[in-house]
């Protein structure tokens, strides 16, 4: 009995022509999925880095303000005017921005987060001391201390944004 007379045959060669064919669709399906799965790991990055820049954006505005808060204690202050000065409003400032810091620290890149932890233990060691100071010469020294600090901190944070930023 020839082949195409046989329904056996006839069934196995459909059936392998389907399989042939389903064969080729999931192949397809799954170049889709791929390129679908790398657009998406794609898109999170871009989202990784938008909420890094967004996060180093407002932390380098918090250091502006803070800077510009400084500058009343810092290296160019006239230390006549430190004679009875309340450190209080300032040491208040900066805990505020160390306590603001520390809850954007998590969404920031490895490295970034341990300079930040430097500057932000650095920084609170010399506030706690500026809290306690009396002398406008002790004020202005520590004043000067965290000004500077902060001052060379910025541009890091500047840095770091571009860097990302042009990724």
């Amino acid at each position: 009995m020839p082949w195409y007379k046989d329904p056996i045959t006839i069934l196995s060669l459909i059936g392998s022509i389907i399989s042939i064919i389903s064969a080729i669709v999931s192949w397809r399906k799954a170049i889709v999925s791929k390129k679908s799965a790398d657009e998406s790991t794609k898109l999170l990055g871009r989202i990784r880095n938008h909420r890094t820049i967004s996060t180093l954006s407002e932390i380098i505005a918090e250091t502006e303000i803070l800077i510009r808060s400084l500058t009343d204690i810092g290296p160019h202050c006239d230390l006549r005017r430190l004679k009875g000065y309340s450190t209080q409003d300032i040491t208040g400032q900066l805990e505020s921005y160390r306590q603001k810091i520390v809850s954007k620290e998590r969404l920031l890149p490895g490295q970034l987060k341990d300079e930040i932890r430097d500057v932000i233990e650095e920084m609170y060691s010399t506030s706690t001391k500026l809290s306690d100071a009396s002398s406008p010469s002790e004020i202005k020294s520590l004043g000067s201390k965290i000004y500077l600090t902060l001052t060379e901190f910025k541009p890091l944070l500047e840095k770091q944004n571009d860097h990302i930023d042009n990724a």
